[in-house]
């Protein structure tokens, strides 16, 4: 078994450059086969490629690479290497790209990236051109504080930030290219901190928080704050990782018990009201 699955290994970096492929994996008696279709890889002139790449539903992935010329960027591509595109890159001005990128059903990434004037700054992009989204130094946020950005069909981006202000407050924001909506902040709710968020195509934002009383739960944020899950109902739980969520408002997230500290993937939907 141990030599089977050093074997696969071996292989798989080759078979990925050759475009789809089959391969079978026996295990307890059970056969599980795994499709490899190649998107792009360091033979196209990138000599590093992002850790955290997006899909959308037409099979478009977005990353962040660099190039064997040291230009670094956001790309886009299809199954087909043709249909490369470059969404932003340090030629136009921008640097420090951020790994964890976004792709809407429309081909539109958002990114984050630093601006040569040293702002941090959220933009979306299809290639063609782009939107600022918020800007660290314009909107008053902390330069080290802006979380990675999500974007539903619609455009919209939801995304975390500190404040630049005394107190560090969080808030989580919403924003399409005009003055950035403030959805909900540590100064005027029970919550202490947010993580990274996500927005699906109805608008609804899901985010992980910690509260003021120690705990830790998972929200959504629409018309309404709801609790998904949180600590204090579910004390087996130590904390959460960031979560996502469908278009039908369904939550998935991985969380962390207290006793052995193994990760469970779980799902969720509306249940009750937060902290207000």
């Amino acid at each position: 078994m141990k030599k089977r699955v050093l074997e696969l290994m071996r292989v798989a970096p080759a078979l990925l450059a050759l475009g789809p492929v089959f391969c079978q994996v026996q295990s307890s008696g059970k056969s599980y086969a795994f499709e490899f279709t190649e998107v792009v890889d360091s033979t196209n002139g990138f000599n590093s490629i992002g850790s955290f790449p997006a899909i959308n539903n037409h099979g478009e992935v977005a990353f962040r690479a660099a190039s064997n010329g040291g230009t670094e960027g956001i790309f886009r591509a299809g199954q087909a290497l043709d249909k490369l595109a470059t969404i932003e890159s340090t030629s136009d001005g921008l640097s420090f790209f951020g790994d964890d990128v976004a792709i809407n059903p429309g081909g539109v990434v958002v990114f984050d990236a630093t601006t040569a004037s040293n702002s941090h700054s959220i933009y979306k992009g299809d290639g063609r051109s782009k939107i600022l989204i918020a800007d660290s130094m314009a909107n008053g946020l902390s330069r080290i504080g802006v979380a990675a950005p999500s974007i539903n069909a619609s455009g919209n981006v939801a995304f975390s930030a500190t404040l630049a202000q005394r107190g560090s407050p969080v808030a989580v924001f919403t924003g399409n290219g005009g003055p950035l909506t403030t959805v909900l902040s540590t100064s005027a709710t029970g919550f202490s901190g947010f993580q990274n968020v996500a927005i699906n195509d109805r608008g609804t934002i899901v985010f992980s928080a910690s509260l003021r009383d120690g705990s830790s739960g998972v929200f959504t944020a629409s018309d309404a704050l709801v609790d998904i899950v949180d600590t204090n109902r579910k004390p087996e739980i130590a904390s959460f990782g960031d979560p996502v969520i469908n278009s039908a408002g369904v939550v998935a997230d991985v969380a962390f018990l207290v006793v052995r500290g193994a990760p469970e993937i779980f799902t969720g939907t509306a249940r009750r009201h937060g902290p207000e």
